[in-house]
């Protein structure tokens, strides 16, 4: 030691007072993509120090209707003034009626002598329903409307891209022959009324013939009708021999929760040749 002459010398020390008690939560991740009706999982770890034993409960807790297990775990660990840490793993499933959006997910320590520590993951939700999709090979219920010859479910068609959007299964509609810009119709009538409260948008992918004489553009309508007779639709430009996303937008329709009909049609703009087309639809759903 600098200074010190040399001899025997008496050294006397204090001891120093144990930290104060001290707790940490992270979370890893801290954010996460779900999906509804998925269970996906959080790393939580623990940290902390305390004089003497490090006591308590993390608990986890989800919105209203999540299921977050498990609900809490117990911490009884010696510390004795040394850090301590431990991890535990929580598991969430998002319930499938969660409108898409962020939600939070908070997990917090409660200890002796008012300890406390809070830590929240991001859960990002994507809210998407298919509800025609046609891969069991049939129409699902949809049926020719007018100027239409026939609906059915198909694995091919001679216009580009040739191919379902998604899966094995698209829904081919052959039109009447008539004036090309006249509407050509599908229709379904679901099986049960169809709520569309949680979402946001209706939307199905549409591809159809192209090549009508003196055709200015194609057109793709959706319409949907609700018990009441009102109605809500959109009309779309869209591309020939291509798939092309139709969205209508439902959120502020006050009748989206009580949905009885379904209607897609299609024409060429600008056109009375008489045509006879063909189109599809594929993967028919709602999102959150």
């Amino acid at each position: 030691m600098d200074g010190l002459p040399a001899g025997r010398h008496v050294i006397t020390g204090q001891a120093a007072s144990r930290p104060p008690a001290q707790a940490r939560i992270d979370v890893s991740p801290a954010g996460s993509q779900a999906t509804p009706g998925v269970v996906q999982d959080a790393r939580v770890t623990f940290t902390g120090v305390s004089p003497g034993q490090l006591s308590g409960s993390l608990s986890a807790a989800g919105p209203a209707g999540w299921v977050v297990e498990p609900d809490a775990v117990t911490i009884d660990e010696a510390s004795d003034g040394r850090p301590m840490s431990l991890s535990r793993t929580f598991y969430f499933e998002v319930p499938d009626t969660v409108a898409s959006g962020s939600y939070p997910i908070t997990f917090t320590f409660k200890g002796a002598a008012g300890l406390t520590a809070t830590a929240a993951m991001t859960v990002q939700v994507t809210n998407t329903n298919i509800l025609y999709g046609f891969e069991d090979g049939t129409a699902q219920g949809w049926t020719a409307g007018s100027n239409t010859a026939s609906a059915s479910a198909v694995t091919s068609f001679a216009n580009g891209p040739g191919a379902p959007y998604d899966g094995k299964y698209a829904l081919g509609a052959a039109c009447s022959t008539v004036p090309a810009d006249s509407w050509h119709t599908i229709q379904v009538t679901p099986s049960g009324i169809l709520n569309l409260m949680n979402a946001h948008t209706f939307s199905l992918q549409e591809d159809s013939y192209g090549g009508a004489p003196g055709a200015t553009g194609y057109q793709t309508m959706v319409t949907l009708t609700a018990g009441n007779g009102q109605t809500l639709s959109t009309t779309q430009t869209t591309s020939n021999d291509a798939w092309n996303e139709v969205d209508l937008d439902v959120a502020s329709w006050p009748d989206r929760n009580d949905v009885r009909g379904i209607a897609v049609a299609f024409r060429a703009a600008g056109s009375t040749y008489p045509w006879g087309c063909q189109f599809q639809i594929d993967d028919v759903r709602w999102s959150g």
